[in-house]
């Protein structure tokens, strides 16, 4: 780490949330800046500290790579006590009660306009398939209700909190405090926001699917742009920099770090970090920033980005694997 304010831990003055972000600094200064979605409560600084000491970290010395790769780790284990909004779940028990095809499963998931909800339309296209019996339909229908009510949460809440909001349990449109992660940059953030307060920089990567960027490229224009609206098949990943300009991915949301030539994923069940390999990928890298704010898949900046992915065809890269390229600047 090579700024002065960089040698040891804990967010000094200059480190402190501000307004306006310095974007020509180099990255491992940038990623040291507390972005609108990063800021930390007094909670989470502390929390982060107190991890940073248990490990050995003090404000007096520099951080070793060894010591960024311990907290993180540690990091990742207390967020294990969050658990996903399960709506992916859910969609798969109703898609193995009653299995549409592909162009089935299109229409049921495409928002309608008018009154018509989605919950409606997918009632009318499973029906007119099955027709199934009344115990059938009865288990249909209520995990189609629990769907709606998941979507209903995901839509107010996705790329919408804060690590603070999300750190304290809050959704908004539900009174309820729930330790709950709404996809995978809220993971993301509240891991940024711990590593800059003990002074490691980190930034937020948006990821696209290689796989449905080739599907929109045999789209045509006016499809591409209805896909774009209502659909996005991404991933979020964080880029620790390390000292000595070296750097390591995270899979927040997968609890997985990048360890040498291989990942290592954290089990919470049997409490131990287990050796693994891909299961996510091939993906493009969209964005690099300081957090979601301008990098969210309803922004411009990223949806430009996208239609140049769309034209063009750089290589991707495998999260769990050491290549990474970027495509080319819109």
């Amino acid at each position: 780490m090579k700024s002065e304010n960089q040698t040891g831990a804990f967010c000094t003055e200059a480190m402190k949330p501000q307004i306006i972000l310095n974007e020509n600094l180099p990255p491992e200064e940038r990623y040291l800046q507390f972005g609108r979605k990063t800021e930390p409560t007094p909670e989470i600084r502390e929390k982060a500290e107190r991890k940073a000491r248990e490990i050995g970290i003090t404000p007096e010395q520099p951080i070793t790579r060894e010591q960024s790769i311990a907290i993180v780790r540690s990091f990742l284990e207390d967020q294990a006590e969050f658990h996903s909004l399960g709506l992916e779940e859910t969609r798969r028990r109703l898609q193995e009660l009653t299995p549409l095809t592909d162009k089935e499963e299109q229409e049921a998931m495409t928002p309608t306009k008018g009154t018509e909800s989605p919950y409606q339309k997918r009632i009318k296209v499973w029906e007119r398939k099955y027709n199934p019996a009344s115990e059938q339909k009865a288990r249909a229908l209520q995990i189609l209700k629990e769907i709606e009510k998941l979507e209903a949460v995901e839509a107010a809440n996705a790329h919408q909190r804060t690590a603070a909001e999300i750190n304290e349990g809050q959704l908004k449109g539900q009174e309820d405090r729930e330790k709950v992660f709404i996809g995978c940059s809220d993971p993301a953030l509240l891991l940024l926001s711990k590593l800059r307060c003990v002074g490691i920089p980190a930034s937020y990567v948006q990821c696209i699917s290689k796989e449905w960027i080739d599907q929109l490229r045999n789209m045509t224009e006016e499809a591409q742009e209805k896909e774009l609206a209502h659909n996005y098949r991404g991933h979020v990943l964080v880029k620790v920099y390390l000292p000595n300009e070296a750097s390591i991915w995270v899979d927040p949301m997968g609890r997985a770090i990048q360890v040498n030539d291989h990942w290592e994923r954290f089990n919470p069940s049997q409490g131990a970090w287990e050796r693994r390999s891909s299961s996510l990928g091939p993906y493009y890298l969209v964005r690099e920033e300081i957090d979601s704010t301008d990098s969210a898949p309803s922004t411009p900046k990223t949806k430009k980005r996208l239609k140049n992915l769309i034209k063009t065809a750089p290589e991707a890269f495998a999260p769990y694997s050491n290549k990474v390229l970027i495509p080319p600047e819109a």
